[in-house]
């Protein structure tokens, strides 16, 4: 009855008994066979006795369980074509890629395999703890080799196994290795309204022409208040796909107010996109209606795509972004360590939790959808009041 039971419903408590649930339901798919199980009492049950061994041919497992050969758990994602494997790839954010392709060159580098088609899953616990050792030898840090575990779960559940960091023994590790080093602080700096103001002021001597200057003024007064990610403001490259960023078709400029669509971020990976409107600050140098404003008079209108462009039609791109932000700094006088592209967003949700506002209201300035803002906040006694982030 038990067998029964296990067959009809699809799953099992055990490892091994799964991958043999996982190898028949494979099986009846590929011919279109839809299977119920019924139990026969045994002594009514003379069929099966009655049929040579070589007829039944049953499969053979190994001692974890896992079936072979079988393409499905010994390199068959390899196999898998381009278009499909684009498809899966494109799920997740370019960041996310990058840093689960790094971890799947990590582990072939470390199995010595030249391959994902060589590698044989799932990973043996003892391989995956020899591999976590052999990072902290090497001196990384806990977020990288956690970020690695990560990439090389995606992979194994890809091919139906469960996630690596989910394994009672690789957790525990972590876990330890956590409590051992526990994270510092976030080093990086905020910008506040005042160093916004010099850095505008200055953008005149760091700037080629007063063409670069409105851009850049336009550009860090919108970081600043709209508290936007640089992924959000600015183009990854000079060439190449910009739909990311602000585009210039969703800037609106209604009397005094902008409204202004954020089109895809790093929590709206599918483009849902979102609506941020800023108010008009009377006699404030910084105020980014007005600096959207006196940027857009010098754009070109006939060029579309990204809101934030050279004259060239080139669009503004992260790096330029942060440069230019250097070289501000340096021109002040100011030490350039902790300051970072971040460092608008970081002051944006600082300035507003200087003013009192809810958590809630301060979530929705930066778009977050959890309490992770409080990290950023940069006030003295602040997190004696609303407790650790």
């Amino acid at each position: 009855m038990a067998v029964v039971q296990v067959i009809n419903a699809l799953s099992a408590r055990t490892f091994e008994s799964n991958a043999l649930i996982r190898h028949l339901v494979l099986t009846c798919l590929c011919f279109n066979i839809i299977f119920r199980a019924v139990h026969v009492p045994g002594r009514i049950n003379n069929i099966v006795d009655s049929l040579p061994l070589t007829v039944l041919d049953i499969p053979q497992t190994s001692a974890d369980g896992r079936l072979f050969p079988d393409s499905h758990t010994r390199g068959g994602v390899a196999t898998w074509p381009p278009e499909l494997w684009n498809m899966i790839l494109g799920s997740l954010s370019v960041n996310i890629r990058k840093s689960y392709l790094l971890a799947l060159q990590e582990i072939l580098r470390f199995l010595g395999k030249e391959s994902l088609e060589e590698v044989e899953w799932p990973l043996p616990v003892s391989t995956l703890l020899a591999f976590v050792m052999h990072c902290k030898r090497q001196g990384k840090s806990r977020t990288a080799v956690s970020n690695r575990l990560a990439g090389i779960s995606f992979f194994s559940r890809l091919q139906g196994f469960p996630s690596c960091s989910a394994l009672f023994p690789i957790k525990r590790a972590m876990l330890g290795w956590a409590r051992e080093s526990p994270p510092g602080r976030d080093g990086r700096k905020s910008i506040t309204i005042q160093i916004l103001r010099n850095i505008l002021k200055c953008l005149a001597d760091v700037c080629s022409n007063e063409a670069e200057s409105l851009l850049f003024k336009c550009a860090f007064s919108l970081a600043f208040y709209a508290a936007l990610r640089v992924s959000e403001l600015a183009a990854h490259a000079k060439h190449g796909p910009s739909t990311a960023c602000l585009q210039w078709e969703d800037t609106k400029l209604e009397g005094k107010k902008l409204i202004q669509r954020v089109p895809r971020s790093k929590t709206d990976q599918l483009g849902a996109g979102a609506y941020i409107t800023l108010h008009e600050w009377q006699g404030e140098t910084t105020c980014p209606v007005h600096c959207t404003r006196s940027y857009l008079q010098i754009r070109r209108s006939t060029c579309g795509g990204p809101l934030l462009v050279h004259l060239s039609g080139l669009p503004l791109t992260r790096y330029q972004f942060a440069r230019v932000l250097h070289l501000a700094l340096t021109s002040l006088g100011m030490s350039t360590v902790g300051y970072s592209s971040h460092s608008f967003r970081i002051g944006a949700v600082t300035a507003a939790a200087g003013l009192g506002l809810q958590d809630s209201e301060v979530m929705a300035i930066g778009r977050w959808g959890s309490g992770r803002f409080r990290s950023y906040v940069r006030l003295p006694g602040y997190f004696a009041v609303k407790g650790q982030p």
